[in-house]
């Protein structure tokens, strides 16, 4: 449904036990959805292997502005792909990454 739905701007998946298949699914929406601008996904069981998955969708998809990934249990490596993605794609101006397994270094090279 989110594939060829052109209203939903913003989409609330906080606290949804979603966890990587979930992610995987919303990766290949968002390869053709030019709509949405919010991501909330806060609270969720996500690892790095599902945000490398959101990788190439989330560099190429000119609509998303803001993600929120809080809580969602990802480390160094997330924060990573997501700095990378953020670099290629300077639509994204918010990225919520708190209280999840990012060591002090990375929180440096991210700020």
């Amino acid at each position: 449904a989110l594939r060829k739905n052109s209203s939903i701007l913003t989409l609330v998946l906080e606290h949804n036990l979603i966890k990587d298949r979930g992610v995987n699914s919303l990766a290949e929406c968002l390869k053709v959805n030019s709509t949405l601008s919010s991501l909330l996904l806060k609270g969720n069981h996500i690892s790095d292997s599902a945000i490398e998955n959101l990788r190439h969708p989330l560099s190429t998809n000119r609509s998303i502005e803001q993600i929120c990934l809080n809580g969602t249990h990802i480390s160094d490596q997330g924060a990573w792909i997501l700095l990378n993605v953020i670099g290629v794609n300077r639509k994204i101006t918010r990225v919520g990454i708190s209280g999840n397994l990012i060591g002090t270094i990375m929180k440096e090279t991210i700020r």
